[in-house]
């Protein structure tokens, strides 16, 4: 999570993908289970709170993983740091990968795909943040003294030079390719894990911005995305564009990633509301960013998860905001993963006591786990509770279709339930435990429509 206000000037929009017409629905590429159905997701990301812990967990129990899926919740990105794995050379903490594996197990407990994220902040502790261990810190000497707020950090030259020394020193890249190596040689095989997320928030350091995502961060993925198939060939390799600007809507410059089984985790967050300012209202704007992520998504010919987005809770309007993002996020992307699940102030969904707070309810809204075809649209309308999606057959696909339906929580315990099949043709059957709505549409009809309403 980052700032972008001061940044902003310092990159030039770029031109190569066509602006599109805010609403303008761009292919939507999708997930897809063992089971041949296209996924959505809906996360939080497991957490801040993970940061300042020497041991690099978050105080998440078994418990809160089963409170996630009560939420409807059947996705996270889950932190883990460089530095606690390996705080010395060649030393690898393999406690560190037993303690990640056993989230992994709650997770699978509760029907939670995970997303693993090798997370960093100003590069590492050294810079008081978090990500590379200080042995892997090449600041060339350069005296660092912090300043606030936080993310000023990134100007200081010691940060962009270590960011830069990451981005041409082959020893180093090497270095950061064999921890990932590890990873996935113990965490691989988790039937809960479904990607790794590269890198938290690249940053340029003092390489050109406008020319940085070709030259540096595409060849340093594909190096970590080659160790990381050595040991686990059919990974599917998660990949973020460079933090400054694009996490504000701004277009990536990164060319076409050439991963045919890749995942596309771009961030975005309003610098306005990010920084507890007023939310414009303008739901145009949050339209036209997300649109402009869903072109980068379609460049690279990629599903595309929302890796981190939230608003504070001392932004005027930050209701309406919400809002907006998630209808913009049914439109043009394939899930998301909420900053984060944590408690009390700043972008929490929990208060200090760990009871929900208002940041939670929104996100708790009906929609599509898991389709038996291939997904034309969907929506939800928070104010009137009518969710409605068409999706079109797909042979290759078994199975129900799923959706996540908050009975008790939106529509009282009770709610209609209109299909486009034929009678007779379809079923459907409701887990309350789940909160999950199972539908068998009819094999032999091409197009269906859903409807749920109060």
């Amino acid at each position: 999570m980052l700032n972008l206000l001061l940044l902003l000037p310092l990159c030039a929009p770029a031109a190569s993908s066509p602006n599109p017409t805010p609403g303008e629905l761009l292919p939507v590429r999708y997930l897809v289970d063992e089971q041949g159905r296209e996924l959505v997701l809906h996360g939080l990301n497991i957490s801040n709170a993970a940061k300042s812990d020497p041991r690099g967990m978050a105080w998440h129990k078994r418990a809160d993983y089963a409170r996630m899926g009560e939420w409807g919740f059947n996705a996270i990105r889950l932190l883990w740091f460089w530095s606690v794995l390996e705080s010395q050379e060649g030393l690898y903490d393999l406690g560190y990968l037993d303690r990640l594996r056993k989230r992994l197990d709650w997770a699978h407990e509760n029907n939670i795909k995970v997303i693993l994220d090798m997370h960093q902040d100003l590069y590492g502790p050294k810079f008081t943040g978090d990500g590379a261990p200080l042995w892997a810190t090449l600041d060339n000497d350069i005296p660092f003294e912090p300043t606030t707020p936080w993310w000023l950090n990134y100007l200081h030259p010691a940060v962009r030079a270590s960011f830069s020394n990451l981005w041409n020193d082959l020893w180093l890249q090497q270095k950061f390719q064999r921890a990932w190596q590890l990873v996935a040689q113990h965490l691989g095989d988790h039937p809960a894990l479904i990607s790794y997320d590269l890198m938290n928030e690249p940053f340029h350091g003092d390489e050109n911005l406008v020319t940085f995502e070709e030259q540096h961060l595409r060849p340093f993925y594909i190096g970590v995305a080659d160790a990381i198939r050595q040991v686990r060939p059919q990974a599917t390799i998660g990949f973020e564009p460079v933090a400054f600007p694009t996490a504000s809507g701004l277009l990536s410059n990164m060319p076409a990633f050439g991963d045919g089984n890749a995942l596309y985790l771009p961030h975005y967050y309003d610098p306005f509301v990010h920084e507890g300012l007023a939310y414009h209202g303008n739901r145009w704007v949050v339209m036209l960013a997300m649109s402009l992520k869903a072109v980068e998504a379609n460049r690279h010919n990629s599903p595309m998860v929302i890796g981190e987005w939230g608003v504070l809770e001392s932004s005027p309007g930050w209701e309406e905001y919400v809002g907006d993002v998630l209808d913009a996020l049914d439109l043009y992307s394939s899930g998301w993963t909420w900053w984060s699940y944590d408690k009390g102030s700043g972008f929490s969904i929990l208060n200090s006591d760990g009871s929900e707070n208002e940041r939670l309810q929104p996100l708790i809204r009906t929609y599509p786990q898991a389709v038996a075809g291939h997904i034309k649209s969907f929506s939800f309308n928070a104010q009137t509770l009518v969710f409605e999606m068409e999706y079109t057959s797909n042979p290759a696909a078994s199975g129900p279709t799923e959706v996540y339906v908050p009975a008790t929580r939106l529509y009282g315990d009770s709610f209609q339930l209109t299909f486009s099949d034929t009678d007779g043709s379809w079923s459907h059957e409701y887990d309350a435990a789940r909160q999950v709505l199972s539908v068998f549409h009819d094999p032999n009809t091409e197009r269906h429509t859903l409807r749920i309403s109060p």
